[in-house]
């Protein structure tokens, strides 16, 4: 036997050997790294309810709010409530929101520079409404001094926001559903007189002026901001 050719078999039988520990040691078989996870991040703030209608000044509204992280899972954060007009509707850190006048807004709730909004508008219920469209001053019971030609009462609701300064005078007890008083402009003035004046909800806004020479009776939620 020629010993070359045994050393050249064994040899070839070890390449052949090293050629398949090196294929069989494919990457393929290797695990797979699975990185580090991304850490948790607000991707989206849910307001609710989306809308709201006050049917009242002074009413209020708790909102709830929840954030979701990127995989779509509820995260722990905190939260900045905003109104987008106080004059309008104010709100708390707590999410608790207050008709403070008549109109529409929109409240805003920030999370991590994520934001979502509700929208909100503050009108008047309960009765019919009686505005006062006499730019003077003037006697609460002449009918015309009302848009509605009518004298509100009881089961109405009363609300004297026309521009100017001028006094609106009582001439005998006065029993409504809601009170509006006070214009952005001006000062309106409410005389009692000497008499009772009662109300259920309202709102003492802008220029507002109360003059109590007798009683006044607030039975329900009442924003006072002027006057």
């Amino acid at each position: 036997m020629n010993p070359f050719a045994l050393r050249g078999n064994k040899w070839l039988a070890g390449v052949f050997l090293l050629t398949v520990l090196f294929f069989g040691c494919s990457d393929d078989d290797d695990p797979t790294d699975p990185g580090t996870p991304e850490d948790p991040y607000v991707d989206a703030v849910v307001i609710a309810p989306e809308s709201a209608i006050f049917s009242a000044i002074g009413e209020d509204l708790q909102f709830d709010v929840s954030a979701y992280d990127q995989d779509g899972l509820p995260i722990d954060t905190d939260f900045t409530w905003q109104s987008s007009d106080d004059d309008i509707v104010v709100v708390g850190q707590d999410g608790v929101a207050v008709a403070t006048g008549l109109g529409t807004a929109e409240i805003y709730v920030t999370a991590e520079s994520v934001v979502d909004t509700a929208d909100v508008t503050v009108t008047l219920a309960g009765g019919p409404v009686h505005e006062w469209v006499a730019a003077a001053s003037g006697d609460w019971n002449e009918a015309g001094n009302w848009s509605t030609n009518e004298v509100p009462g009881a089961g109405d609701v009363a609300v004297i926001d026309e521009a100017g300064t001028y006094t609106v005078t009582l001439n005998g007890d006065v029993d409504v559903v809601q009170l509006v008083l006070g214009a952005d402009t001006g000062t309106q003035t409410l005389d009692t007189d000497g008499f009772q004046l009662r109300f259920n909800d309202g709102g003492l806004l802008g220029g507002a002026e109360l003059v109590v020479s007798g009683s006044v009776i607030m039975q329900g939620e009442v924003v006072w901001t002027g006057g």
